[in-house]
């Protein structure tokens, strides 16, 4: 959905605007300096996602609703790096919408590799919001049975990537592979069925308002209700001589930190692509002031480094995915298994993450 916008507007108008953004070719420097980061960013998503990936599917204490969910996550952010990162390689230097296979096997890659990419983003932000309903019912009220079983858990999963195949099954209409001056180009146009430009936008809302503007509400709506049941209990926590009673309401908070750091820097590495998306869309459509292709850069770059910073954000804050981390890693062979601490055994889903 992000990198969509960014695609098809700038196309709109190229030959009309007084310089040539998306068409000047960067210095041989710049484009080394922008592969040499998107191929770092590449390695550090593939490698810390698969490892965290291997951490919940390896320790089964590690097996809960939220872990489940953040390996979820996982998956798209490989998928996202996998298909995203080359085709922004093959753009640095072959150009703008370049395509390096034609023929029949690359018009379909045209299509599957943007319809994969835009899932995962998708995949991503409901994952994030299953999570922290979750955690509301976890805290708000934690001695009623999770809603979410494990059996309903593979369901919620599987509904979660049909949901994002289909609010992006229209790529196969759009996507298309042209050939422009002896270059294979892979674009997008709703025509001849709809008006392009008017297309375009509805599409960009719409993504926009299911995946980005109701999710995040419903996770602030949430976040919001849980904090004020955490202030409402902190009177009752204090006067419980349970250890165990206490030691619960501090694992809570710990929990909702980590979670609201995934969240927040979800935020922060959407946000500016999207903007600009509207930007082009609504502000920019006839005429693409000079030096956008840089700024759709910075922007692109910053919303795909979330699939690389993701795991490493987990492994910073969660002792149990570094003692994973570690045993993936024991030359030695003898994995210590990042089992429950004694007080914590009554509520393994508590202390997931």
């Amino acid at each position: 959905m992000m990198d969509s916008p960014l695609s098809n507007t700038t196309m709109l108008n190229l030959t009309d605007a007084r310089c040539t953004p998306f068409i000047k070719e960067d210095p041989v420097s710049t484009q080394a300096i922008k592969a040499a980061s998107y191929i770092v960013m590449m390695l550090l998503s593939l490698l810390g996602n698969a490892a965290l990936i291997a951490i919940v599917a390896k320790n089964r204490h590690m097996r809960t609703t939220t872990n489940s969910l953040i390996a979820n996550m996982a998956v798209s952010d490989m998928l996202l790096s996998a298909f995203a990162v080359p085709r922004e390689l093959t753009q640095i230097f072959v150009g703008y919408h370049g395509w390096l296979i034609d023929g029949l096997s690359g018009a379909i890659l045209c299509k599957v590799v943007y319809f994969i990419q835009e899932i995962s983003t998708a995949v991503s932000i409901q994952s994030i919001a299953v999570i922290t309903l979750d955690r509301y019912t976890g805290v708000v009220q934690p001695f009623r049975k999770s809603f979410i079983t494990p059996k309903r858990l593979k369901l919620v999963i599987a509904l979660i990537w049909l949901i994002s195949m289909g609010l992006h099954g229209i790529y196969f209409y759009i996507a298309r592979l042209k050939r422009v001056n002896g270059i294979n180009i892979c674009s997008f146009s709703f025509e001849p069925a709809f008006d392009n430009l008017k297309a375009l936008r509805i599409h960009f809302i719409i993504l926009s308002v299911f995946l980005i503007a109701i999710p995040l509400a419903i996770i602030t709506v949430l976040y919001s209700l849980i904090f004020r049941a955490l202030r409402r209990e902190k009177p009752f926590w204090k006067g419980c001589s349970t250890s165990l009673m206490k030691n619960r309401r501090k694992e809570n908070t710990k929990i909702i930190k980590k979670i609201l750091a995934i969240i927040i820097l979800f935020v922060i590495c959407i946000l500016p692509v999207d903007i600009i998306g509207f930007l082009f869309f609504f502000v920019w459509y006839e005429e693409i002031p000079c030096g956008m292709d840089q700024l759709s850069f910075a922007a692109k770059f910053i919303f795909y480094s979330n699939a690389s910073l993701n795991p490493y954000i987990y492994f910073f804050l969660n002792d149990r995915y570094r003692q994973g981390l570690r045993n993936i890693f024991n030359l030695n062979g003898k994995a210590k298994e990042s089992c429950p601490r004694e007080e914590e055994i009554s509520d393994i889903e508590m202390n997931a993450v």
